[in-house]
């Protein structure tokens, strides 16, 4: 399950959709890196939301498949 509400308040206030993820990269160095999300409409406020929350998790699974090592889930993420 994937919370709407990033995409919804992007939707309600036309706001850009930025992602952000911290790489480890030594025990004492870290990489900061944001990443602008194009945001994908729809027909409908609804599809809009949809294609959004997908854009962002789309994301997400590229960053996780890049280094799958630097993420831990604490919850049956993808059930």
């Amino acid at each position: 399950s994937s919370s709407p509400f990033p995409a919804m308040m992007s939707v309600l206030y036309g706001a850009p959709i930025i992602s952000t993820r911290c790489l480890r990269l030594a025990p004492d160095r870290f990489l900061f890196e944001m990443k602008h999300i194009d945001i994908p409409s729809g027909q409908n406020r609804d599809e809009t939301i949809l294609n959004r929350t997908a854009a962002i998790h789309a994301q997400f699974e590229e960053w996780i498949r890049q280094n799958p090592d630097q993420w831990m889930w604490a919850h049956r993420r993808w059930d």
